[in-house]
């Protein structure tokens, strides 16, 4: 019980740290959800993406400047 009584003390018994913790957790939630997201859709989307055709274009582009 000492366990339980001592994480109440610290983190519960007043309706600020609730709110502290709320408000950090929701943060940590959205910057994991946000990076897992980024990944899943640009390893999905691989050699699709602007980023990583643009070199192509450049090289197109410098190639027409030199003629």
């Amino acid at each position: 019980m000492s366990l339980t009584k001592t994480v109440y003390n610290l983190f519960f018994r007043r309706s600020a740290s609730i709110a502290v913790i709320t408000v950090v957790g929701v943060f940590g939630y959205e910057r994991a959800i946000n990076k897992t997201s980024t990944y899943l859709f640009e390893s999905h989307n691989q050699g699709k993406l602007w980023k990583h055709v643009q070199p192509q274009f450049n090289l197109k582009k410098e190639d027409e400047e030199d003629s």
